[in-house]
């Protein structure tokens, strides 16, 4: 993204939210948890892991700092904070 660089070990994701359940239904927002997946939007050029951009990982449901750009939300964590890395 051309809007931010980061800066050493620090990543830009964007939480992936499931708005419809495996029936069809549409769920409002306030009726969906914090989701713990997120894609990977930027990333610092100091990445041990050497996690990619649009890699799929699970971070804590609640830290990092929230970030709106656009009308999206982002959340800016710092990488050794990811859970895992999600590779299917």
């Amino acid at each position: 993204m051309s809007f931010i660089r980061m800066r050493k070990r620090r990543a830009l994701v964007q939480r992936i939210t499931a708005s419809q359940t495996r029936g069809g239904l549409f769920l409002p927002e306030t009726a969906t948890n914090l989701s713990q997946l997120a894609r990977v939007i930027a990333i610092g050029p100091d990445n041990p892991d050497n996690i990619q951009i649009n890699d799929r990982v699970m971070i804590p449901k609640y830290g990092g700092y929230h970030y709106e750009h656009g009308g999206e939300e982002f959340l800016l964590i710092d990488i050794p904070d990811f859970l895992a890395v999600i590779t299917l």
